[in-house]
């Protein structure tokens, strides 16, 4: 393990400090937003969060993320909101405070609602849950599953 120099490590307390001053309910968001990378959209979000009586109010923590500055918004090329971290650093903190099972079932909901709503924009996000789920996998991977991602990647450097 690196040693982490000391100005990286202030900023990662900084950081959780600041995800523990949240309510519960934000904090979640903010976690479940982690795990799909960088940027994603409040329809994914709300598709793989996991706490079904609350699935109504994400929109509401989502604008409180925007308003501390945790997340920020842009609009795609398709005039599709989307949310993004301020920082990797800020990502990377909030994905680790899921146990490897939950990050697990998430990367697992976040692939089946993708390729069931799959745009080319979205297309890098897909790659990223497949390539999550095969980092943490330890049994051998079916070889039709390698080659439905190595499908994605192909479409990817097309589209590039």
């Amino acid at each position: 393990k690196t040693e982490l120099i000391p100005h990286e490590n202030i900023i990662q307390r900084i950081l959780s400090s600041r995800i523990d001053r949240l309510d519960a309910s934000a904090q979640m968001v903010l976690k479940t937003a982690s795990i799909f990378g960088m940027e994603f959209d409040k329809k994914m979000l709300v598709h793989i969060y996991p706490l079904q009586q609350e699935k109504n109010r994400v929109k509401l923590y989502l604008k409180v993320l925007v308003n501390v500055d945790m997340l920020a918004t842009k609009t795609d090329k398709e005039t599709k909101k989307r949310y993004y971290f301020r920082t990797g650093s800020l990502q990377k903190i909030a994905y680790n405070r899921f146990l490897f099972r939950q990050r697990q079932e998430l990367h697992n909901s976040a692939i089946e609602y993708l390729e069931s709503n799959l745009t080319d924009t979205d297309l890098p996000i897909l790659l990223h849950q497949w390539l999550r789920i095969f980092e943490t996998t330890k049994e051998s991977i079916p070889t039709e599953k390698i080659i439905k991602v190595l499908g994605y990647f192909n479409k990817c450097i097309i589209l590039v």
